[in-house]
């Protein structure tokens, strides 16, 4: 069965149920006692969406209560942005649901739900879990747990947990945890822990303490205090490293340029498991690591 919202109560709420309707037109009252997805009842099969007569209108519609607290919901929402009108914002709970609209934003919690709209926003809003496959996912708060697979992830504030796979992932603040495979990673904040296996990691004037990467192109305009490093390319370009412990699995390819001595050097102040496996592409000018790490390879 289908429902649809229409806003004849002007309070925008998700949760009254004057603003439900059976038909398109939004003319025959669904008769509801709560809004839908909300008790484990017969709702939690309906599919929902916007009325013809609320479109147009910008209206945002809002979820102030718990949403599939207990039990499973099959049905699917399609409420979200349309030409002029406003988007679904969640100001209550989300325990399950699927949402296919695009513009949701998230200002409370989210535990599980799948999302495949494009352009979600989780405005000073929590993720504990869920299924995030939309394009253009912008994170403003904290992000704890959930499998993120759309393309172009943006994260300006706290990531702690959850699983990433998209195309293109930007970071501007904080990432303490997390698994991550997308193809191009860029760092221009802070990571101190997580799992990074995609192909392209770029610490765009960043700064890495920890994690663990084994992406075959790393490039480095950053600051690198440790993590382990074992990928195919590691560049180091005009960054600085502290830290770190780089596997002889992994390749060191130095392109820091010292302008005083008109020499290429990096100093790496951490572990090197295979001094051999690294250059800068004519032979190595200095690279400063524990002398026990190094000694016998003629470096020293």
């Amino acid at each position: 069965m289908d429902l649809y919202f229409k806003n004849v109560s002007a309070d925008g709420v998700w949760e009254n149920p004057l603003n439900w309707f059976t038909d398109l037109a939004c003319t025959t009252s669904a008769g509801l006692a709560a809004g839908p997805w909300q008790a484990d009842d017969a709702t939690k099969t309906y599919n929902l969406h916007r009325g013809t007569d609320s479109l147009g209108s910008g209206e945002d519609v809002f979820i102030n209560d718990d949403i599939g607290d207990g039990f499973e919901i099959t049905g699917e929402c399609t409420i979200g942005f349309v030409i002029y009108t406003g988007s679904l914002t969640n100001d209550g709970t989300i325990n399950g649901g699927i949402f296919s609209g695009d513009m949701f934003t998230n200002h409370a919690t989210i535990y599980g739900g799948t999302f495949t709209g494009d352009v979600f926003t989780n405005s000073y809003g929590y993720i504990y879990g869920g299924t995030f496959s939309g394009d253009y996912f912008i994170n403003l708060e904290g992000v704890f747990g959930g499998t993120f697979s759309g393309n172009n992830f943006t994260n300006h504030d706290s990531i702690n947990g959850g699983t990433f796979s998209g195309g293109y992932f930007n970071n501007s603040h904080f990432i303490y945890g997390g698994t991550f495979s997308g193809n191009n990673f860029t760092n221009q904040g802070t990571i101190n822990g997580g799992t990074f296996t995609g192909d392209v990691f770029t610490n765009s004037y960043g700064y890495i303490y920890g994690g663990t990467f084994s992406g075959y192109y790393f490039t480095n305009d950053g600051t690198i205090y440790g993590g382990v490093f074992s990928g195919g390319c590691f560049s180091n370009n005009d960054g600085y490293i502290y830290g770190g412990n780089w596997l002889e699995s992994g390749r060191l390819n130095v392109s820091s340029y010292d302008y005083t001595t008109g020499e290429t050097i990096t100093t790496i102040i951490g572990s090197v498991t295979n001094p051999y496996e690294y250059s800068n592409g004519s032979g190595f000018t200095t690279i400063i690591a524990p002398t026990s790490d190094i000694l016998g390879t003629g470096l020293l």
